[in-house]
């Protein structure tokens, strides 16, 4: 589904819905594990643990967590921030975050780096529940596509259409470079 059009340089950029995103629970390789109880969702990534379990799992020195919350009213969202029930955690293993960050302790740094990863994976999580994938095609002045791509998760404005634009400058300087040097062959 078209969400946006720009014009840019006689090209058409056109900002799409993704409609089929790859999930970046099942689909991704994530330095995290989310680990989340709801009767009507599944969410997060699969486990066989139970509420108790994961209470004590979290709760364990070699585990960095983060609570989950969900906020579900026409629409699912989650974060790490309370805005509703609490339905889980994130949680990082002291091994794999030393494997990830390489030190051979947990420092300051690398627990720092760990929780914004976590962070980071909730909030691109929360993007796939919301719909914020986003996937772009480009036409060229002659209503030729030039490019598309898809994919993108969050603001469009932010990456997306400055690649874009970047995209476009490239093809244009591009074909002014093979004019410049065929032109004289020409002759």
């Amino acid at each position: 589904m078209k969400v946006e059009e720009q014009e840019y340089k006689g090209h058409t950029i056109e900002i799409h819905r993704d409609d089929d995103p790859l999930n970046p629970r099942t689909e991704w390789d994530n330095a995290g594990t989310m680990i989340c109880f709801h009767r009507r969702y599944c969410l997060g990534d699969k486990h066989n643990m139970h509420v108790e379990e994961a209470k004590q799992y979290v709760e364990h020195p070699d585990v960095i967590a983060l609570p989950l919350y969900l906020y579900d009213h026409s629409g699912v969202s989650i974060s790490t921030r309370s805005f509703n029930g609490q339905i889980g955690w994130i949680t990082v293993t002291r091994e794999k975050a030393l494997h990830e960050w390489g030190n051979k302790n947990l420092t300051k740094r690398v627990r720092e780096m760990a929780l914004a990863c976590l962070e980071s994976e909730v909030k691109t999580y929360d993007q796939f529940l919301r719909g914020e994938v986003y996937g772009f095609v480009i036409i060229d002045p002659d209503g030729d596509e030039l490019d598309s791509c898809w994919g993108f998760f969050g603001d469009p404005e932010e990456y997306m259409v400055p690649e874009c634009k970047s995209h476009i400058d490239h093809s244009i300087n591009k074909e002014e470079h093979f004019e410049e040097n065929i032109a004289p062959i020409l002759i």
